[in-house]
């Protein structure tokens, strides 16, 4: 079975944002906690809150801590795999015979 490598594509700091985004999740469950008491409303919220704040913090602390992610100035275009030179995608020698200008 051919198993192609992943590669980044998220840029770096849409990945620090979503961090941001899972921690101030996790913040307002635990401001929900005294209304959460009262209400299961409430307590539906700080649950579901506190789930989906958990996840998006941690898979993006994963996610910087491997470095899976694009640094500033690169694109999902430069991990294409790499043609060695002197070859054609297809297999057959460059026309200037693999010489570089």
């Amino acid at each position: 079975m051919d198993q192609k490598k992943k590669h980044p594509t998220d840029p770096q700091i849409i990945v620090v944002l979503r961090a941001v985004g899972g921690a101030y999740l996790l913040y307002l469950a635990w401001g929900l906690r005294q209304a959460a008491l009262s209400s299961p409303l409430y307590l539906l919220a700080a649950v579901a809150f506190a789930l989906v704040g958990a996840a998006l913090l941690f898979f993006s602390v994963r996610q910087l801590y491997r470095r899976d992610f694009l640094y500033p100035g690169q694109s999902p275009e430069d991990f294409d795999e790499d043609v060695p030179d002197g070859e054609e995608e297809d297999g057959s020698e460059a026309e200037d015979g693999g010489r570089r200008e």
